[in-house]
């Protein structure tokens, strides 16, 4: 039923995309656990429409910053070598093709793989595909001399933390890499008004203007503008005990606040930054000290690069870690 079930998405998803195969490793996932979603997070995902993408800024996507100091962390000659990408980020893809290596991308979402092609301006056809949760590796030890992610460990629960970078470290060989994109919790936003965080997201959307359309998506949808709006806000309200955004807290909050604003163009901003996060999971966050604990643990931070394109750049640093001796 499962091989039905890919040749049918195969037939409607990829028609019109080259790619060389698709490789089933999802032994420890059920059918169920693929495609009928046992957690929010999945659902959230298997439910996203990749034309989202083009919409999407930073520093919910990589920034051009961001893509060049994945370059800086990279070898500049891959030469054929096989490099994990996990999840469908085409920005990632394309890097690894640009620096001669072969990405295996690694999604549990058949959706956001194709989907997610059209936005990649070299990678078709030089790729491999992996249904396989990042939290069950499926692969050999040893197997890879680079892991990339962008974002990873927030779109996991916290208390996974752990387990995916024991993994990551067990598919790579004995001085391998992983370089990871991730969020760190601006803890200033914490104690900040509402009112001193749209302020402080007019400066990153100076051109655009502090308006719901410029920086908001529709009440309820995906975010499809500027997401810094949120981003401040998911801070704000983040937990960090818990390590976790909490996306419902936020939503209630912004409805409060709502009825104190007068400026239309702001309350319909609060409403539609509302709207979004009512849906989907409670993403994770770490504070700087958590993460680098967390990270330290199974590697060696050898070095970390933060944009400065973009004003949250430096919570969203870049982190090349190389997996430590002895590691299995």
């Amino acid at each position: 039923m499962l091989c039905e079930l890919l040749g049918k998405m195969a037939q409607v998803s990829l028609a019109a995309i080259h790619y060389d195969r698709i490789i089933n490793m999802a032994t420890h996932m059920t059918e169920g656990d693929l495609f009928q979603a046992q957690s929010e997070r999945k659902k959230y995902w298997l439910d996203f429409d990749p034309e989202h993408w083009r919409r999407l800024s930073s520093p919910f996507r990589p920034s051009r910053e961001d893509i060049d100091n994945f370059l800086r962390l990279l070898p500049c000659g891959l030469t054929g070598s096989k490099v994990a990408v996990l999840g469908a980020t085409p920005e990632l893809r394309d890097l690894v093709v640009e620096r001669k290596g072969r990405p295996c991308v690694v999604d549990f979402s058949l959706q956001m793989l194709s989907g997610m092609a059209q936005y990649c301006k070299y990678a078709a056809g030089h790729e491999d595909w992996c249904l396989n949760d990042w939290r069950a590796l499926d692969f050999p030890d040893g197997s890879f001399q680079w892991v990339m992610g962008d974002l990873i460990l927030r779109a996991l629960p916290a208390e996974d933390h752990a387990g995916f970078l024991e993994g990551a470290a067990r598919v790579l060989t004995d001085s391998g890499c992983l370089i990871v994109r991730e969020h760190i919790l601006d803890e200033s936003l914490r104690t900040a008004s509402v009112t001193e965080l749209l302020g402080r997201a007019r400066l990153c959307n100076s051109r655009e203007g502090l308006s719901a359309s410029a920086l908001g998506g529709q009440a309820g949808g995906h975010w499809s503008g500027r997401p810094h709006v949120v981003s401040l806000l998911m801070d704000k309200y983040a937990d960090p005990a818990a390590r976790v955004m909490n996306r419902g807290l936020a939503a209630r909050k912004l409805d409060e606040e709502e009825g104190h604003i007068s400026n239309p163009d702001v309350r319909e901003l609060l409403r539609s930054a509302a709207g979004f996060l009512r849906t989907g999971p409670d993403w994770s966050i770490s504070t700087k000290r958590q993460m680098e604990d967390a990270l330290s643990r199974r590697f060696e931070i050898m070095n970390v690069l933060a944009p400065r394109d973009h004003l949250e750049g430096r919570h969203y640093p870049v982190y090349l870690l190389k997996k430590r001796s002895g590691e299995k």
